[in-house]
């Protein structure tokens, strides 16, 4: 499994943690409470701090020429179902954890024009 500090807003200090093979959120919280979830997470990881001076710096703990989750990038693919734009990223991350999976579906945009957001 791999898995994605991202920074939702520079102004904030709010994380996510992103599960790229399930594409969904593992945990989220501050800047404490985030380093001290990836420990229990995935304990033989790679350092959690540089990965959080990363999130910092650019959005996404993301490194070499890979840029998921990078300030640019304004939304995510969640579940295959909808764009999650990045201004919801920490409210959708509280929802999926709590099992209100009706309630991230609101926050979703379609994929392609014309689509609706797959629910259910």
């Amino acid at each position: 499994m791999a898995y994605v500090f991202i920074r939702p807003a520079s102004d904030r200090d709010e994380y996510v943690i992103w599960d790229t093979e399930f594409e969904h959120f593992a945990a989220y919280g501050d800047r404490a409470e985030i380093a001290k979830d990836m420990e229990a997470i995935h304990p033989v990881g790679p350092p959690v701090e540089p990965r959080l001076r990363r999130a910092d710096k650019t959005g996404s703990s993301a490194m070499g020429g890979w840029r998921f989750g990078q300030w640019h990038h304004g939304a995510l693919i969640y579940e295959q179902r909808g764009y999650l734009p990045r201004r919801h990223l920490y409210r959708a991350a509280a929802l999926q954890i709590e099992g209100r999976h009706a309630e991230v579906w609101d926050l979703l945009e379609p994929l392609e024009d014309g689509m609706e957001v797959r629910r259910g």
